[in-house]
């Protein structure tokens, strides 16, 4: 208001509005060096105010710009229901939206948009009932589960959004739609102007923001030590401080932070697997096996935690037995658990009970018959119990359904191979290869394939690149040999 109310001093109110102005570019030019996500690079008039206001820090009009930018960018680009919404016109984008569930009533997208608009219109019990629709077809979605915890925040349900969040938070990926990400930005910036608001919510909430930029790390790290001072969620604050801690390189305070959230809460399987992931970084075994145990023992139903235990037992400690009786409780709690199905066939696969495994594996897929996952195990059996012909018809029908995939075609380039059939497992195995494949043991059975059909310079190429990712490769030394031998004799 002191700025426009200069009007005999024309000269001092430019200088103010340049400096302003000066200001605001300094803090932008700081901002992009900062590794600022490009969602916030101004890319028109309206958006450069919306960066002015996201950089003082307000989010809720920075978000509403950011929004109404969309909405003029996208007209006539994007679908209409999409432009309706973010230009605030939520019963023609509801409308749109009915008609697309009328024709699709299972669809998870068709749904995630209706929960995105009765969340917008304040309709709270609504918007968690459609989220929850999508998250059983699609189990932990990102902005399913965002959508969640913007609607428990704004019921004044903090510890049930504050579950949403950490939950869709332990995952390497980020929400798919920019719509999901503003109404979380706008949420922040109305919370703190709110005295009531819980401060390990809003620790929560930059957390996720500071995955766009780096600067809302200290303000995490504060909320969250301000939520652990007032005994609000202290142990789901204490995991946000391990998280920031982590992600600026003090390794150390993160373990002792995770540590710390776990004894407030034994319970805490955010805290418990983020302390069994930094003792796994120190090489103390011990310590990881027992706050992994506790986790899968905290959350004996939560697919991610247990697939954690499992591979520890299994890849780390070697303990067959236990992983056995750990996934035989998770199927007796739960005989539709498909992902437990799998998990027991792969313990009997490492028992040498191919029959078993196999049985597991095609209950597996029986339950989940979409899990490509499932059908690369079958065809795996397959090959280990000499069904050779079983196991090609099935890597082909994988690859014929799905053909950008390596791992189907390296399983049919080994059935090959094994079968002698030197140039078509070649063919495969490049393809796999060319298709992204980039397992070392599928290469070093490449390099094996150029050895059988007496291409050795190709094959002493091959195991050298093997050997400089992997110099202790046992299998690749011995054929480096080989290869070298051979090549020699050649010449």
């Amino acid at each position: 208001m002191l700025l426009i109310a200069i009007p005999r001093a024309p000269k001092l109110r430019t200088l103010v509005l340049a400096s302003v102005g000066a200001l605001l570019l300094l803090f932008a030019l700081y901002y992009y060096s900062q590794e600022l996500d490009s969602r916030f690079y101004p890319r028109s008039g309206r958006s450069f105010l919306a960066f002015a206001h996201y950089l003082v820090g307000d989010y809720a009009k920075a978000a509403r710009l950011y929004r109404l930018d969309l909405a003029v960018g996208f007209r006539g680009h994007a679908p209409e229901w999409w432009v309706a919404f973010l230009a605030g016109d939520l019963p023609r984008a509801e409308q749109l939206v009915r008609r697309e569930l009328a024709r699709t009533p299972n669809d998870p997208e068709v749904l995630l948009s209706l929960a995105e608009i009765a969340l917008a219109d304040r309709r709270l019990p609504e918007a968690l009932e459609l989220a929850g629709k999508v998250l059983e077809r699609r189990r932990d979605d990102y902005d399913a589960l965002f959508v969640t915890a913007l609607a428990h925040a704004s019921a004044g349900a903090p510890g049930e959004a504050i579950a949403a969040m950490n939950r869709a938070l332990r995952y390497n990926r980020t929400e798919s739609r920019k719509t999901v990400f503003l109404a979380t930005l706008e949420l922040t910036g109305e919370l703190h102007g709110d005295p009531a608001a819980s401060p390990c919510l809003l620790a929560h909430l930059h957390r996720y923001l500071r995955i766009f930029d780096p600067s809302h790390a200290r303000i995490a790290e504060r909320y969250a030590h301000a939520a652990i001072a007032r005994g609000d969620h202290a142990d789901d604050a204490y995991v946000t401080l391990g998280v920031i801690f982590a992600k600026t390189g003090r390794r150390r305070a993160a373990l002792d932070a995770f540590r710390s959230g776990a004894a407030v809460n034994p319970r805490n399987v955010h805290a418990l697997r983020g302390a069994a992931r930094h003792h796994s970084e120190r090489g103390e075994i011990a310590e990881e096996y027992r706050f992994l145990k506790q986790s899968a023992e905290a959350a004996p139903d939560d697919p991610l935690v247990v697939n954690d235990y499992h591979g520890f037992l299994t890849g780390k400690l070697g303990d067959y037995p236990q992983a056995l009786a750990l996934e035989r409780a998770a199927i007796a709690r739960d005989p539709s658990d498909s992902e437990a199905w799998w998990r027991l066939g792969t313990v009997h696969s490492y028992l040498g009970d191919h029959d078993a495994a196999l049985l597991a594996h095609r209950r597996a897929s029986g339950l989940a018959p979409t899990n490509l996952t499932f059908q690369d195990s079958i065809a795996q059996e397959l090959v280990l119990l000499g069904r050779l012909d079983d196991a090609q018809a099935t890597y082909e029908q994988s690859i014929k359904a799905h053909p950008g995939r390596p791992i189907p075609r390296a399983g049919l380039a080994t059935v090959y191979a094994k079968q002698e059939r030197w140039k078509d497992a070649r063919r495969e195995y490049e393809i796999a290869y060319a298709l992204g494949g980039a397992d070392l043991e599928m290469l070093v059975n490449l390099c094996q394939v150029y050895q059988a059909l007496l291409d050795n310079e190709r094959a002493f190429n091959c195991l050298s690149t093997v050997l400089t990712r992997d110099p202790d490769n046992v299998r690749a030394r011995v054929l480096l040999e080989h290869a070298g031998a051979a090549l020699k004799a050649q010449r």
